[in-house]
């Protein structure tokens, strides 16, 4: 049985690498289900599958085990992920507690971390929360921030996330 657990667990990262997101959320749930020990990155993976085969609640559920499971393995730079994913989809449930929560987390995880990619996506979280109160010019700084250390890290993807905002904040102020 756990042989067969381990080949759930191994087709189901195989599925995630391939984009098979059908795949990789049932083996991943079937590994799960059936006692196989996922790692931080193997229930970030079933709470992203679980996203793209459009099942929001269990994608959630995986994100908060997953990052349980980075802070048992020592990882706050990947919990600190997991909690500003979370923080993010609790904010487009409107659960703004519950999403504030998550980001103060995020942030604590993050202080001794000021050149991480995940710093980064957090001062864009920031920049949200300012342009929420109409704050634009905090919004921008945040953004920059943001620019500086998709620079600095070499990250493309949080430097295209920053440039699009800065490039809608620039317009929100004329």
């Amino acid at each position: 049985m756990t042989e067969v657990l381990g080949e759930s667990l191994q087709a189901g990262r195989a599925a995630a690498s391939r984009y098979a997101w059908a795949d990789a959320y049932r083996l991943l749930k079937e590994a799960d289900a059936g006692g196989e020990a996922l790692s931080g990155g193997d229930f970030e993976l079933l709470g992203h599958s679980a996203l793209w085969v459009g099942r929001l609640p269990e994608s959630i559920e995986a994100y908060e085990r997953a990052y349980a499971r980075y802070l048992e393995e020592g990882n706050n730079r990947k919990a600190a992920s997991a909690a500003l994913f979370l923080a993010s989809e609790y904010r487009n449930k409107l659960q703004q507690a519950v999403s504030m929560g998550w980001h103060q987390r995020a942030r604590r995880l993050l202080e001794e971390e000021p050149d991480s990619v995940e710093r980064g996506f957090l001062e864009l979280q920031m920049s949200q929360f300012a342009s929420g109160r109409g704050d634009i010019d905090e919004a921008l700084g945040h953004i920059r921030r943001a620019l500086e250390i998709a620079k600095r890290v070499g990250d493309r993807d949080l430097a295209a996330q920053a440039t699009l905002r800065e490039g809608i904040a620039l317009v929100k102020m004329g």
